[in-house]
């Protein structure tokens, strides 16, 4: 399969898990909060993030792997076996800790805390609760401890787009699952119950996909090291700290704003947010399926392919990133009322700085990727670490004055201070292997971040006048969009117009 061919089916595959996940969040969310209180969908909420957390290291360690696989892939086949077993084993290690540390966390009492002091008085709640992120952390174990691993491996080999489509069924199952569940009645331990019994018979089946694929590709499993694992895992702990400390700009959210607002202002929140995530998703169709790319690209010091990888990220941001943040801003007030059943009250600031920090995070992908894919793990963690300071300390400033818009705020904050250190660290690294920084296409994609974040607050502020500046913004934006794609490779432009003349016939 050719690169355009990996990097379309790996798209549609993305894409259709971004649109599950929109069907789902705009069908489900109702769901909940008609069958649910406020308060109960909180703890869900919570829970998903504690969740998120205890599984850091595991997540970390197969990201690690995944580019150790794109690294060594070329080199030896044997060594790619090696690697993959030795990763797979110390996965079953880990998968392992991880549980025991839930089982501490829930029979200690500390998960009543990690949840918000609402519920330390219901133990029905705080039972359900904790058995629930016990069954889903066994369900993790069974499949992304080892299933994680062989993906990597896979999608270096290639096989991108295949793995894709199976995080597609298993996306959309995990999703529907806890819907009907809940539309049937059902408490958090059923939810647990049901993902469990699901995950075992998908485990089944994607495993006998994989090892089948493992085999054709002639990838031996005859030896093992354990020193070689053993230095994988320790050298993932950097990638570790930095997800811990990045975490707190997704999920780890939800652990730090329960207790600090209380379930109804972090459901407001994180269902405000849902735009916002539907966008980043959509990005991630586009970023994901690059990434191993744009690591051949920076490995060949091929300038015009690396200008071209940012500039179909960017491209994204300019031509319907930017313009959907903005649309929405003017239309989602009615719709977001009526879609959580009249129970969260719409805060169109809250909204529009959530989509602000979006449009930054998708600007500095690829200053982002240039940095993870050549595992600068140093740099990783001490950027993280600013990053989390920034947000922290605003959330520790701000939440108690503003209440949950100064999170939003903060998370803001952190976003512009994550773009700026992940360009100067890329354009370093770029600079150092004779490669150059495309500083005129960045100043166009930061006049569309900037001409949205304005028209978003003009709207806000000006209401009668939504559909005025909508439309300025639309000009603005072919305007801007005409001269962004003048800035990219010939090639690139070349082949764009080819497509379109035959579309044309």
């Amino acid at each position: 399969m050719s690169t355009v061919s990996r990097v379309v089916s790996g798209s549609l595959a993305s894409w259709a898990t971004i649109g599950i996940n929109l069907l789902s969040q705009l069908f489900i969310v109702p769901v909940y909060l008609t069958y649910w209180d406020v308060k109960l969908y909180g703890i869900w909420i919570a829970i998903q993030g504690l969740f998120s957390i205890l599984t850091i290291i595991e997540k970390s360690h197969i990201g690690f792997l995944g580019y150790e696989f794109l690294r060594i892939v070329n080199n030896s086949r044997n060594d790619l076996g090696v690697s993959i077993l030795s990763g797979v084993c110390y996965g079953v290690i880990i998968g392992a800790l991880q549980l025991a540390a839930t089982l501490l966390i829930v029979y200690s009492g500390f998960l009543s805390y990690c949840l918000g002091f609402t519920i330390l008085n219901d133990k029905v709640v705080m039972q359900q609760a904790g058995t629930l992120l016990i069954l889903l952390m066994i369900s993790s174990f069974i499949y992304v401890s080892v299933g994680g691993i062989l993906i990597r491996a896979l999608s270096a080999l290639d096989y991108y787009p295949r793995m894709a489509w199976w995080g597609v069924f298993y996306s959309f199952y995990n999703l529907l699952i806890p819907a009907i569940v809940v539309s049937q009645g059902g408490s958090l331990i059923t939810i647990g119950i049901a993902i469990l019994i699901f995950t075992i018979g998908f485990a089944l089946f994607a495993f006998v996909d994989m090892i089948n694929l493992l085999k054709k590709e002639k990838i031996s499993f005859k030896s093992i090291s354990w020193l070689i694992g053993f230095k994988n895992v320790k050298k993932s702990f950097a990638i570790a700290g930095r997800d811990f400390l990045d975490s707190f700009r997704q999920q780890s959210l939800r652990v730090i704003l329960a207790p600090l607002t209380g379930s109804a202002s972090l459901v407001a929140f994180f269902t405000m947010r849902t735009g916002a995530n539907v966008a980043l998703q959509g990005l991630n169709t586009v970023v994901y399926p690059l990434v191993p790319e744009l690591s051949k690209f920076l490995h060949q010091r091929d300038q015009a392919r690396i200008e071209a990888a940012f500039g179909t990220i960017w491209l994204v941001v300019i031509g319907l990133l930017a313009p959907g943040v903005v649309m929405l801003q003017a239309l989602i007030e009615p719709f977001f009322v009526t879609w959580t059943r009249h129970q969260i009250n719409f805060d169109p600031l809250l909204f529009s700085f959530l989509s602000i920090s979006v449009l930054i995070y998708a600007i500095s992908q690829p200053a982002t990727a240039i940095v993870i894919t050549n595992n600068l793990l140093k740099t990783q963690v001490i950027i993280a670490t600013m990053i989390a300071i920034v947000i922290l300390t605003g959330i520790w400033l701000l939440v108690p004055k503003i209440g949950i818009i100064g999170a939003a705020i903060s998370l803001l904050l952190g976003e512009i201070s994550s773009a700026i250190y992940y360009r100067i660290a890329a354009k370093k690294w770029l600079t150092t292997h004779s490669l150059s920084w495309p500083n005129k296409a960045l100043l166009s994609v930061l006049f569309s971040a900037l001409f949205a974040a304005i028209s978003m607050l003009i709207i806000i502020q000006v209401p009668l006048m939504k559909w005025f500046v909508v439309f300025a913004f639309i000009l603005l934006s072919v305007v801007n969009f005409y001269y962004y794609w003048k800035l990219l490779p010939d090639f690139i432009t070349a082949r764009a117009n080819k497509v379109s003349r035959l579309l044309t016939i």
